[in-house]
């Protein structure tokens, strides 16, 4: 592997000092090379000249847009996921369990941070918390659909029956009866108008303002499902907290008769 390629690889771990630190002057953390002569610290680990640079250059580079919109769609594909799962456990055990919450937003914020490079900040930290809460409160999804459609049939039913008019003559109903078959082929004759994008994207806005209200309508009676909700969204949110990137160096490596010779008595 190039020294390149192991820069770009591992700016995501350098943020995290997840390198192992080699002995001062002697390997490269990195590209687990000789150091010849002088070396630099990279959060603490200890990295030969060529993988600084290509470090610090693959931290520089890049696009902000390309970051941002890979952020979003591992974050997305993520969330999807781990709405899958989080809604296959609840209803096969009919419990929150608090360890699938948590890995939820372990996945969601994981997802996020690989798509942002390992940026870090709060905006990604916002983007993971809105996608993990979207992924805990999908199990409520089905239920709000349900609601929101008996309660629409019910008040069809209401509106049908106060217009129904009263009873009348046999004559009087037979004539109605016919001027109403003729309302109904004519209105059959035209197509019916088709849903405006307005009604389905209110429908749509509707839906989710209700499941993202769905924890805390409740109130006391769910503390434990939104304590449970709020360990997941701690979890992504920490996970692409901001990691300070300090260089140190250059640092010059001790000849081996220095590194080698016995500590001079007091």
């Amino acid at each position: 592997m190039s020294t390149n390629d192991a820069g770009a690889d591992a700016a995501l771990q350098f943020d995290r000092a997840e390198l192992a630190e080699a002995p001062a002057g002697v390997t490269c953390g990195l590209c687990m090379s000789q150091v010849p002569a002088e070396y630099y610290q990279l959060n603490g680990a200890v990295a030969c000249p060529a993988c600084k640079d290509a470090v610090v250059a693959a931290r520089a580079g890049g696009s902000r847009v390309a970051r941002v919109l890979g952020a979003l769609g591992l974050g997305l594909l993520a969330a999807a996921l781990g709405a899958a799962i989080w809604i296959g456990i609840v209803r096969a055990t009919g419990y929150e369990i608090g360890l699938v919450a948590i890995g939820v937003g372990l996945l969601v914020g994981a997802g996020v941070r690989k798509g942002s490079g390992g940026r870090g900040g709060w905006g990604y930290q916002a983007l993971a918390v809105v996608l993990t809460y979207s992924a805990m409160v999908a199990y409520y999804v089905p239920f709000v659909i349900e609601g929101l459609r008996k309660g629409a049939e019910e008040q069809a039913k209401t509106e049908a029956a106060a217009a129904a008019p009263s009873p009348a003559s046999p004559a009087v109903a037979a004539s109605a009866a016919t001027s109403a078959g003729g309302e109904r082929a004519g209105a059959r004759a035209e197509a019916d108008p088709p849903v405006s994008a307005g009604k389905v994207a209110l429908a749509l806005a509707v839906v989710a303002g209700i499941a993202f209200a769905a924890p805390f309508l409740a109130g006391a009676e769910n503390l434990i499902g939104i304590l449970i909700i709020l360990f997941a969204l701690y979890e992504a949110w920490k996970l692409n907290k901001r990691q300070p990137f300090v260089v140190a160096g250059p640092f010059q490596v001790a000849p081996a008769e220095a590194a080698s010779a016995p500590a001079p008595s007091p």
